[in-house]
């Protein structure tokens, strides 16, 4: 009787796990209304599955328009995989770069038709410089005594299925933690700072320049690759690009005051989308619609995934999209969107 029970109750679990796998494909209103992910990561950059499994999903829930967005690397796969198929695909990319006049941090999702020759020179020149700095950082390290190479952080992601152009400085951090050595790596860190410290303060102590100073004489000289927002939309503007600020629940460190004080900043400098990210609250959807309206500018739409059928706090599953969006909404900047790429 006790086997027969367990049975029972495996057998629930993995219903209730197909129903919830499965809940959206089959709700009327989900199939009825528009379905767009213009942000998400493969093994391109530091995303888990390949653009082969976005493709499939994409076809598989019905998605209008969907991209991939990867760090500084534009996609072109997905659209080749898309080709033929009712799936509207931009080529598009992610952008790290910087506020020229605060020196904030800003993460830009690009969109065009066909980028331009120039973009792919302007990002190579960009991923050069992360690996570069991986490099860097490899040697510092290893003078203080880590067990690490640059080899070691290559092999290490290589092997676990990422593309070499994905590495960048957290990159590093997280090989320290997670790599062949971490036990040793992280008994090294107690070791000199007295004290068990997790990799988010590895990182922004002994790596990120932007932040305390207080280990100055631990960090090591790096190459800041992060171009300003100007110099984005210079090498982007010939492109017809659409030029959105990801996920500014995020961005903006979940401050809607600072968003909306600092939002005329990016759209004098050509910025022309803000993403409404798929774990936005309904504040500050609020929010990015009385900006829209103030000083207009289109929106795009994201969950920013990095692995299928896996939603965090921070980023949602591949077809996730904001519970408080109207169909009207969607429907009108998708139109807008694709006007203004000629796509």
């Amino acid at each position: 009787m006790h086997h027969n029970w367990q049975v029972i109750k495996y057998l629930y679990y993995i219903i209730k796990k197909y129903i919830k796998k499965y809940e959206k494909k089959f709700n009327v209103k989900y199939i009825l209304s528009m379905k767009i992910d213009c942000h998400s990561h493969d093994t391109g950059s530091d995303g888990y599955n390949e653009t082969k499994d976005f493709a499939a999903q994409a076809i598989s829930l019905w998605l209008d328009m969907c991209a991939i967005t990867n760090h500084d690397r534009i996609d072109r796969k997905l659209k080749t995989l898309l080709e033929g198929s009712d799936v509207v695909v931009p080529e598009a990319t992610e952008i790290t770069s910087i506020n020229s006049s605060t020196w904030d941090e800003i993460h830009l999702t690009t969109y065009s038709n066909k980028f331009k020759n120039e973009v792919n020179m302007f990002l190579d020149s960009k991923i050069e410089a992360n690996i570069e700095n991986v490099k860097r950082l490899s040697l510092h390290f290893a003078k203080m005594w880590f067990y690490i190479t640059f080899e070691d952080v290559l092999e290490y992601y290589v092997s676990r299925g990422y593309s070499v152009y994905s590495l960048n400085i957290s990159s590093l951090a997280r090989y320290i933690y997670n790599g062949k050595y971490s036990v040793k790596n992280k008994a090294i860190v107690a070791e000199i700072f007295w004290e068990e410290y997790d990799m988010y303060w590895f990182f922004t102590n002994l790596i990120d320049n932007e932040w305390v100073d207080t280990y100055e004489k631990h960090k090591c000289m790096l190459i800041d690759v992060r171009p300003t927002v100007e110099s984005v939309w210079k090498v982007l503007q010939k492109s017809n690009a659409v030029i959105s600020i990801a996920h500014p629940n995020f961005s903006f460190w979940d401050n809607i005051d600072a968003f909306e004080r600092e939002i005329s900043y990016y759209v004098d400098r050509w910025i022309n989308a803000v993403e409404v990210n798929s774990k936005s609250s309904k504040q500050w959807l609020t929010s990015i619609l009385k900006m829209k309206n103030k000083i207009g500018f289109m929106l795009t739409f994201g969950s920013d995934c990095h692995k299928i059928w896996e939603s965090t706090k921070t980023h949602g599953d591949f077809w996730d999209m904001n519970p408080f969006l109207s169909d009207e909404l969607i429907k009108e900047n998708y139109y807008s969107f694709r006007k203004h790429i000629w796509l």
